[in-house]
């Protein structure tokens, strides 16, 4: 029986392959794939993306044997500048994605020397050690719990079958990462991991950008060991200089250290390199709020929740920017359409307090305290330093210290602790995070 295969994977691999090629300009994933399966006008997706071709194509599989077609479009005036179909047994499937993209290359042309990097690349061993490794790109892809345990259980069952499988080691230690950010894993747990798993990547490859990058994110989110967080992200920005994840998590360093302008240019290359990502967006809000721009941070956190409606806190994140902005109203309104239950209790613990509505911001912190005191003691804390309650606000900044919360890493030049910062207290604080004041 023919069945249909999802390009997805495919789409991933061949872009991961021409964003090597000096000459080319590729849109990252997160915005091509926005168009995934649109029949929208060509000239239009090609402004959206600020891209003159698009490439398109379909996978179908029948028992072992695939069918890959693949075509190069002109968004200029709709011409196919390029097209083949390509029939290969599975296991050959990325030997496919090889050839496709040196069709693309030489379509435009471009040296094909432009893709010597194909040269000695590593490859999985079989098929099922590929398809573990695409069924495990396809669960990330929906960035819930469920999505990340199936994605991990992929690449560990992959690199069961063949541990020198880079690609997949770098993949498991994202999703360790991501699980733990998204407070599905106890930091003492999910962190840990990730450095176990981005140091044995590293051993398997030393110039693995994505390694790199997410070594820094756990020395800046779990560590607080700001030199060694700099150092790694520095190496992976070089390795993977156009990469809007590696861009994304080094912005957040630099934005963290109190380095606003660097962090700003970093995300500004992220948005030329992917302009659709959501997560782009939401950490130019972060750094434009710590700028006390909050008119151009309303904007981003807008533009997110445009990209993606659903994204889990971004009603949360511009709800705060709007009671910043004296818009407190509004800010209700975003807080109330928030997806995540415990991120819509802490934000409006803080709306109802601009609007005056004290019972009702009494009520909102107190269900807060006794729900998610275990993993949300950093907004518990904002809460109350919003409300000019220092006293127990540095009490829920101590229990977040204590329990390694995630998103502490966060607290330099946070809005929301503006009423702190005067306080010797929260210098001191600082100090013990090894932050400069």
């Amino acid at each position: 029986m023919t069945k249909s295969t999802s390009p997805t994977v495919w789409r991933t691999e061949i872009i991961n392959l021409l964003v090597k090629v000096p000459e080319l300009k590729v849109i990252g994933r997160t915005s091509s794939f926005q168009f995934k399966g649109k029949t929208d006008d060509l000239r239009k997706i090609g402004t959206a993306l600020g891209a003159t071709y698009l490439v398109e194509g379909s996978v179908r599989r029948a028992g072992d044997h695939v069918r890959v077609t693949a075509q190069l479009i002109d968004t200029r005036d709709g011409t196919h500048r390029w097209s083949e179909t390509y029939d290969r047994e599975a296991d050959d499937a990325l030997k496919v994605q090889d050839e496709i993209a040196a069709g693309l290359v030489r379509a435009l042309q471009l040296e094909i020397t432009s893709l010597t990097h194909l040269q000695g690349r590593v490859l999985p061993k079989n098929g099922e050690v590929y398809d573990s490794y695409l069924r495990g790109l396809h669960a990330l892809n929906r960035y819930d719990q469920r999505g990340f345990d199936e994605a991990a259980a992929h690449f560990r069952h992959a690199l069961e079958l063949d541990p020198s499988l880079v690609p997949a080691a770098a993949q498991l230690t994202r999703v360790l990462f991501d699980e733990t950010s998204f407070g599905f894993l106890a930091p003492q747990i999910g962190f840990e991991q990730a450095r176990m798993a981005a140091t044995q990547v590293l051993r398997l490859d030393s110039e693995s950008a994505l390694a790199h990058a997410y070594l820094g994110g756990v020395h800046y989110a779990y560590n607080w060991d700001w030199p060694a967080a700099e150092q790694e992200l520095r190496t992976a920005v070089r390795l993977a200089p156009d990469d809007p994840t590696v861009l994304l998590i080094a912005a957040e360093e630099r934005m963290v250290v109190g380095q606003l302008p660097e962090a700003l240019n970093l995300t500004d290359t992220a948005v030329a390199a992917d302009p659709l990502h959501a997560a782009v967006y939401e950490v130019r809000g972060w750094v434009y709020s710590r700028l006390g721009r909050f008119v151009e941070a309303e904007s981003a956190n807008r533009r997110l929740l445009e990209i993606s409606p659903t994204y889990v806190f971004g009603h949360y994140d511009l709800g705060i920017v709007l009671v910043m902005r004296g818009k407190a109203e509004a800010a209700l309104i975003e807080m109330q359409d928030e997806a995540s239950s415990a991120a819509q209790t802490a934000g409006l613990a803080v709306v109802y307090y601009a609007l005056h509505r004290a019972k009702e911001a009494d009520t909102a912190l107190a269900g807060l305290e006794v729900t998610n005191a275990g993993d949300m003691a950093m907004y518990i804390a904002e809460s109350y330093a919003f409300r000019g309650q220092k006293d127990e606000a540095f009490k829920w900044l101590d229990r977040a210290y204590a329990q390694k919360d995630v998103v502490l890493w966060q607290i330099k030049g946070d809005p929301l602790f503006k009423n702190l910062e005067a306080d010797p207290r929260y210098k001191a604080f600082l100090r013990k995070m090894n932050l400069p004041e």
